[in-house]
């Protein structure tokens, strides 16, 4: 089985999810391919609770990665993201929880390495925010030999821009295709959903 997974912007906390995706699947023997942006990583700090870090903590014992990956979804997703509005510096976060500043490009870059120690192949696109048509090239020459897709998602996610090559109809937040989407949804905060697995068949 074959398994793409794209890690979003890394100014927010999708990688985090992707990757931890990108390891179970990579544990069960897979054959999985990462694609990141490392151009995104900000400088800012960002604050997690400590239930959060010891989660982080237990997904590096591979044999507990399928069991901590829920955990790790709710205490980095499920919590409250506040940003200023320019976007950073933010903070992820429990209100009732000790919550410590850590640095964040050394929190994914950690989701990496273990990713790349489990045979994950990384494939690192410094210019994915500036044009994305590379990456959309290499789906849509590759996705068909792929069984799952991990979209961090966002206006300028993978799918969408798969869409936009192939002349469909697209929206941010909706994905209209010529693919069967299977979407499986995740609450952020207060009447916010975001798409954080997107399962396709060709149609």
């Amino acid at each position: 089985m074959r398994a793409l997974v794209y890690t979003g912007n890394q100014k927010y906390a999708d990688p985090v999810e992707a990757l931890c995706y990108a390891c179970i699947l990579r544990h069960k023997n897979w054959d999985v391919t990462a694609i990141c942006s490392s151009s995104q990583v900000p400088k800012d700090a960002v604050v997690v609770s400590d239930q959060a870090l010891a989660t982080f903590s237990a997904i590096m014992d591979s044999t507990q990665l399928e069991s901590t990956v829920k955990t790790i979804g709710h205490e980095v997703h499920g919590v409250s993201i506040k940003r200023s509005l320019c976007g950073f510096p933010f903070s992820i976060c429990e209100s009732d929880a000790p919550a410590r500043a850590l640095d964040y490009k050394t929190f994914v870059d950690s989701l990496l390495d273990l990713a790349s120690s489990l045979g994950v192949r990384v494939l690192e696109d410094e210019i994915a925010r500036v044009t994305l048509s590379p990456l959309a090239v290499y789906t849509k020459k590759e996705s068909h030999e792929y069984d799952f897709v991990f979209d961090a998602g966002g206006p300028l996610s993978l799918l969408k821009q798969l869409a936009i090559h192939e002349g469909m109809p697209c929206t941010s937040h909706t994905h209209t295709t010529s693919w069967s989407l299977i979407t499986t949804t995740l609450t952020t905060g207060k009447n916010t959903n975001r798409n954080i697995v997107m399962k396709y068949l060709h149609a």
